[in-house]
């Protein structure tokens, strides 16, 4: 499978966990964490009350290529907001 089919197919089954949530922050910790407890070993590279960023070690990285996802959601503030999740396989950007 290419990267981008891998990465379309994570999130067609990630999405509907963060769309059902009734708590985002907390869902999307949950995914975080059943990803790692499958072997990805994912480090926050950013956090926010309406979004979190997880992937591969940047300041090492592991590998040539890498794993990241980026999960979205409403707040008071934004509540139009869109749940969303973006997940990347691919070579590290230059």
């Amino acid at each position: 499978m290419v990267p981008d089919s891998l990465a379309l197919d994570l999130r067609a089954v990630l999405l509907p966990r963060l769309q059902s949530a009734t708590d985002y922050a907390a869902a999307a910790r949950a995914i975080v964490d059943d990803l790692r407890q499958i072997g990805h070993p994912l480090r926050s590279w950013d956090e926010s009350d309406d979004f979190a960023i997880w992937g591969d070690d940047y300041v090492n990285p592991p590998r040539s290529t890498r794993f990241a996802i980026d999960l979205r959601w409403p707040t008071a503030d934004d509540a139009a907001r869109a749940v969303d999740i973006e997940v990347t396989f691919g070579p590290w950007p230059k």
